[in-house]
């Protein structure tokens, strides 16, 4: 509708302008469709963009790959997610796909899988979210979309304030356990995050949340040797004591801000008339990071007059990629920086 435009000009019997029903009619039908277009009918933010403190909550991004295999440690898994198998056992992970889409607005089209074994004492996902100072003194909401493979399994949660390395030691709260259904359900705990006032920050230090799915301690010990297929996605940290719907972010968007952290690419470089033998030949990649990335290399193929690929990085503005060549050359790798939390 057009905008309503209250009457304080108007020169009326007895009084100017709009009289107070109607000036406020006008309001509140001004501000209905402001409520409406921007917020879900109740809450102005439920469309507000910025919202979600997470990365790649509807998991859309997945530069290191769609699956694996854990043993004993903790590796990233999808963009921004990490995945911890922790006893003598292996545990799996993989993204799967719907056919059809959750009763949601915004809902995406995949979600993370963890599996997690017989043998296993200890076993989360978590997102390492940069600044500690993130909703401390206040309150946040966590909601996530989750399932497991038999009705009646749980999933813990919780955040924490890690104050980094050489800061203040990390201070954990703890959330509901909440107690899983085998088709995808909507969950939400909210907590009271401390205040960092006095403490000492270090280096890296962040705001964590968890996803617990065995674990030796805390949580009531409900989570003691549970084993089973946790599946979750829409998962969605925001400001506050009010959940709202989940914020869709177009993949594009998502992968940029993921790029932060990690970017996996490919490069390729030729030459005709070579340099001097056994000199060294390369490329820099342009790309802002969070800080100074640690490089990988795979699938790398010498076409010819060249060996030996190596990185120099040394600023997160870029990396420089090269070889040691014999002559004319020519090289292609797919690489991978990262330089997550």
């Amino acid at each position: 509708m057009a905008r309503q435009i209250i009457d304080t000009d108007t020169q009326n019997p007895g009084w100017i302008g709009d009289i107070a029903k109607i000036a406020f009619t006008k309001t509140n039908e001004n501000f209905k469709e402001i409520y409406d277009e921007l917020g879900d009918g109740g809450s102005i933010s439920a469309r507000i963009q910025g919202k979600n403190l997470l990365i790649n909550g509807s998991i859309s991004v997945f530069q290191r790959g769609n699956a694996g295999n854990v043993t004993n440690t903790e590796t990233f898994t999808v963009d921004r997610w990490s995945f911890a198998s922790l006893g003598s056992a292996s545990s799996n992970w993989g993204v799967g796909s719907f056919n059809e889409p959750l009763p949601a607005e915004n809902a995406p089209r995949n979600y993370l899988g963890a599996n997690v074994v017989a043998g296993v004492t200890s076993s989360w996902i978590r997102q390492k979210i940069e600044n500690v100072f993130v909703c401390s003194g206040g309150k946040v909401t966590l909601s996530f979309w989750m399932r497991a493979n038999a009705a009646g399994k749980k999933v813990g949660v919780r955040l924490i304030q890690d104050f980094g390395a050489g800061g203040s030691s990390p201070i954990t709260v703890y959330g509901d356990v909440f107690t899983l259904d085998t088709v995808f359900k909507r969950y939400t705990c909210t907590f009271d995050l401390p205040s960092v006032a006095g403490k000492t920050i270090g280096q890296n230090d962040n705001l964590q949340v968890v996803f617990d799915f065995a674990a030796a301690t805390g949580h009531g010990n409900q989570l003691v040797g549970q084993t089973g297929l946790f599946e979750t996605t829409m998962i969605q940290l925001e400001r506050g004591a009010t959940v709202t719907s989940f914020e869709y972010r177009s993949r594009a968007s998502e992968l940029v801000l993921c790029r932060r952290y990690c970017r996996y690419g490919f490069v390729s470089s030729r030459q005709a008339s070579g340099p001097v033998s056994n000199t060294g030949a390369g490329l820099f990649v342009a790309h802002e990071m969070r800080t100074t990335p640690a490089v990988t290399f795979s699938n790398t193929t010498y076409a010819y007059g060249c060996s030996g690929i190596g990185a120099s990085a040394t600023t997160r503005y870029g990396v420089e990629i090269f070889v040691t060549v014999t002559g004319s050359y020519a090289f292609s790798t797919n690489y991978l920086f990262d330089a997550e939390l």
